[in-house]
């Protein structure tokens, strides 16, 4: 009779440490947009409409670091911890449907959709984790 593997979410072993670093310089970017913005502020070297036209790309370039922060370290995380494609996908469903809620919210508190190119970028974020949250919630309800 054939032993059954031990499941892994990770194809290959390399994935997952690939998958944490990038989570990881998503970190530092997020760190260095905010130490820019923090410079930029101090040094006041912009006008009123330049400086709300600067403010608001820098807000949306923090929050799509952050965003994929989470979602890489919130990968590694389920990648390490579970022990079966359907908790695999149910996890992956509830971090995506988290993201999503936080981003649509976030997006409406810094009012990302004053200009076109925000809100065309927040408005295909959000359809793709929403889409992918009600994917993986899907898959978690197919047998295995």
């Amino acid at each position: 009779m054939k032993e059954k593997e031990p499941f892994s979410y990770w194809k290959y072993s390399y994935q997952k440490w690939m998958i944490l670093i990038v989570g990881i310089l998503q970190v530092i970017c997020l760190i260095l947009n905010i130490q820019e913005y923090q410079r930029v502020e101090e040094a006041a070297i912009f006008s009123g409409s330049k400086w709300s036209e600067y403010a608001a790309q820098q807000i949306l370039q923090c929050l799509i670091h952050g965003i994929l922060a989470v979602e890489f370290l919130g990968i590694f995380g389920i990648g390490i911890l579970v022990r079966s494609w359907k908790s695999a996908h149910l996890w992956e469903g509830i971090l995506t449907l988290l993201i999503a809620v936080v981003w649509g919210v976030t997006g409406l508190w810094f009012s990302l959709t004053s200009s076109t190119l925000s809100a065309v970028i927040w408005i295909v974020f959000l359809v793709l984790a929403f889409g992918y949250s009600i994917f993986s919630f899907w898959r978690s309800r197919q047998p295995d």
